[in-house]
């Protein structure tokens, strides 16, 4: 996240882009605020068109994913707070 806080998840081959904005959305402070989300480089948009699969855009075995809100060019921190950190509590692994 654009914050330095970094959401890690797995996802099978098989699922559809959605899963991961499904994901992201439940995590978010501001649920009704319209994200999207990339990959770099080159950029290229993952389109959330709830038909695709994730082998089909390459984010497969493994892939970074960026996040940026939608109402803005460039995401930056103080654009936040993105993560609602009382609902991540339970998952969150202190280093």
């Amino acid at each position: 996240m654009p914050d330095d806080y970094v959401l890690q998840a797995s996802f099978g081959a098989r699922e559809k882009t959605e899963a991961i904005y499904e994901f992201l959305q439940e995590q978010m402070q501001d649920k009704n605020r319209k994200f999207y989300l990339f990959t770099s480089p080159p950029k290229k948009d993952i389109v959330n068109d709830g038909k695709t699969f994730l082998f089909k855009r390459n984010l497969v075995p493994t892939a970074t994913v960026y996040f940026c809100w939608q109402d803005t060019d460039v995401t930056k921190a103080e654009h936040g707070p993105f993560l609602d950190f009382a609902k991540l509590e339970k998952f969150m692994i202190k280093l």
